[in-house]
């Protein structure tokens, strides 16, 4: 089996792969959402469809290829992304690259995985709202980890889902990586927000964080731009996880010093960091 669950209240399932990558399943009254799609192991409809009967559609938080693979057993239900992150989904999308991906973390590409096709999108607009019947879901753009990078706003549970957006160790390491003046911009309207909602759940980890992340992981992006962090260089296999253009200086740092061998947990006991690539810095 490469799915399991955990029911988090009366609308919102969590559905976790064989990776330990989550995604969310929205359930209204009228249809459903599923929130991300993980790696791509086979059976994920199967799977949903067990959990509920109700017409369904797809958001994706980006186009990774930890979230965004395991659409192709979904050809026919509408799939959002947002437009800035196509490009994203189409570099992931390189077999050679999602092998070595997947063995980097004790898995690889074999028949586990759902067939490779053609998809069709839809785009996903800052601030659009999507009905479920009695239960809204908010689109909210939070470019930085990639530029169409999306949180989603549970509305009436006042749940934000982070995703990869702001987490323990947000990366911004990545051709299609927003920069970082950029990303604190999105971060201080995120801020804005904060009366939206209670709870914040992420995809990976623990995958629920207290709301001091997001003001944590402000104070270290803005000792990136002051020059004032700690700038750890990360380790080489690290640096090199992401797809990047080969002319481009890959040196990477960890901007509040971290013991990265047990997951970049923070020295000083917070929770929220960033990872981030050089040139991206700016």
């Amino acid at each position: 089996m490469f799915y399991r669950h955990k029911v988090l209240n009366d609308h919102v399932i969590r559905i976790i792969d064989k990776l330990n990558v989550c995604m969310y399943l929205v359930i209204g009254s009228e249809r459903a959402c599923l929130i991300d799609t993980g790696y791509g192991y086979k059976g994920l409809r199967a799977y949903v469809e067990s959990l509920t009967d109700k017409p369904l559609f797809i958001l994706l938080s980006h186009g990774h290829i930890d979230h965004a693979f395991g659409i192709y057993e979904f050809e026919d239900a509408d799939i959002y992304i947002h437009e800035e992150d196509l490009q994203t989904y189409k570099v992931h999308s390189d077999l050679e690259y999602r092998d070595r991906f997947l063995k980097s973390h004790g898995a690889a590409l074999n028949d586990d995985f759902q067939k490779e096709r053609e998809m069709v999108f839809k785009t996903i607009e800052n601030g659009q709202v999507f009905d479920l019947g009695d239960f809204h879901i908010q689109a909210v753009h939070v470019p930085g980890h990639t530029k169409g990078m999306m949180m989603f706003l549970l509305e009436e549970e006042r749940i934000m889902l982070f995703g990869d957006a702001c987490g323990a160790n947000t990366m911004i390491m990545e051709d299609c990586s927003g920069n970082l003046s950029d990303y604190l911009r999105s971060l201080r309207d995120l801020k804005k927000m904060d009366g939206l909602y209670d709870m914040i759940y992420r995809n990976h980890g623990t995958f629920v964080s207290e709301k001091s992340l997001l003001d944590n992981v402000i104070e270290a992006v803005e000792k990136v731009l002051d020059h004032t962090d700690d700038r750890m260089l990360l380790p080489e296999s690290m640096q090199k996880m992401f797809p990047h253009d080969p002319g481009k200086e890959l040196l990477s740092y960890c901007a509040v010093s971290s013991d990265m061998a047990a997951g970049g947990i923070r020295y000083d006991g917070k929770e929220g960091n960033v990872l981030y690539r050089a040139d991206k810095a700016v």
